[in-house]
């Protein structure tokens, strides 16, 4: 069973986990953008993996970006699996073809998924002047729990960029947790949780030796990577 984000949250289950972090699944309803094609993954790959990652504990997934195969494709294999993930969506794109809706999010949230901010035009969140920061981290967030009617205090950095400025103010719009994308295991109790994301070169082999993995330099690496960005 996946553990749901509330567990990781409160610290209910222990330990190491590793976070795998999915974007478009399937087909895509829209044109994509510089990068993109490289994270969308077949919808054969997709059920792969998650045939690969059964009765592992120490997982978990989140969808970056919102896009429509959120509800699509990810939402009924979840639930025919009685897994619970959690969805990063950017509001300022509700309504748009290709992405999820308001009642998109809404039906996430009704069947158990957790709903979390990526922002609400989906631009890094470095350097941004203080206006368009109040926009990405504050905003975005009341639009996102407008729509749910419930609380959000989850985030996801887009592109992996933040620095210093970035997380003092995710901490001060009272998020209780913050996706990146650096890669490698994070602790349950982290409030920075590192991701890794799942590629369309990726398969159920690849990410059986990504949670099976007994190499602990390129976490060592990782773990200096994010000391680096906290700080810069």
């Amino acid at each position: 069973m996946i553990p749901h984000p509330s567990d990781v949250a409160n610290g209910a289950i222990l330990g190491s986990i590793l976070v795998l972090n999915f974007h478009c699944i399937g087909i895509p309803q829209r044109k994509l953008a510089d990068g993109e094609e490289d994270v969308c993954v077949d919808r054969a790959q997709f059920l792969e993996i998650l045939d690969a990652i059964a009765g592992r504990s120490d997982v978990h997934l989140t969808f970056d970006d919102g896009n429509s195969s959120d509800v699509s494709e990810a939402l009924p294999e979840l639930i025919r699996r009685g897994w619970r993930a959690e969805f990063f969506v950017c509001p300022a794109r509700f309504g748009t073809p290709g992405f999820v809706s308001e009642d998109d999010v809404r039906e996430l949230h009704l069947a158990g998924m957790s709903l979390g901010s990526h922002g609400m035009d989906h631009v890094q969140w470095r350097r941004l002047r203080q206006p368009s920061m109040e926009r990405e981290i504050v905003q975005a967030k009341q639009v996102l729990e407008d729509a749910l009617q419930a609380p959000v205090d989850a985030a996801a950095c887009p592109f992996g960029e933040y620095d210093r400025r970035t997380l003092s103010a995710l901490r001060t719009a009272g998020f209780n947790r913050v996706y990146t994308s650096d890669g490698g295991r994070a602790s349950s109790r982290d409030w920075l949780l590192a991701r890794n994301t799942v590629r369309r070169s990726d398969s159920a082999e690849s990410v059986e030796r990504m949670l099976n993995g007994s190499d602990e330099r390129p976490s060592l690496l990782n773990r200096a990577k994010r000391w680096v960005k906290q700080r810069r």
